[in-house]
């Protein structure tokens, strides 16, 4: 990348220069060089996100269709919001429960692995 210093009163400024116009060819190179893309994605691991994330909006449609449906024929009433929504987060402190219960037995696994065992004083 060139770098051209200007004047500013007595201090110098270094101004970077994403192509120069007058040299072929580096266009491109000065484009790549505007922003790090060291972390970007692949394209398959882009499109395997997009992909989980539709399958979610759509397991989420499902249920709110599903739900949010007046069976009044059949005496049931439909789910408001606030039933939805409570019903979604029961799910998920049901599903962060059995996480930490996962993790609880694996933190034992590890700690017995490595020699050092709990002392229960009580």
């Amino acid at each position: 990348m060139t770098k051209v210093k200007s004047s500013i009163g007595s201090e110098f400024y270094t101004q970077k220069i994403v192509a120069d116009p007058k040299t072929p060819g580096v266009a491109k190179e000065s484009r790549e060089n505007m922003h790090d893309t060291s972390k970007a994605g692949s394209i398959d691991d882009i499109d395997a996100h997009y992909k989980q994330y539709r399958r979610c909006v759509d397991a989420f449609e499902e249920i709110i269709s599903e739900n949010t449906e007046p069976y009044d024929v059949l005496g049931v009433k439909r789910l408001t919001g606030a039933d939805i929504h409570k019903a979604f987060v029961e799910a998920a402190k049901s599903q962060q429960s059995w996480h930490h219960a996962e993790l609880s037995v694996l933190d034992q696994l590890l700690t017995l692995s490595i020699g050092n065992r709990e002392v229960n004083i009580g």
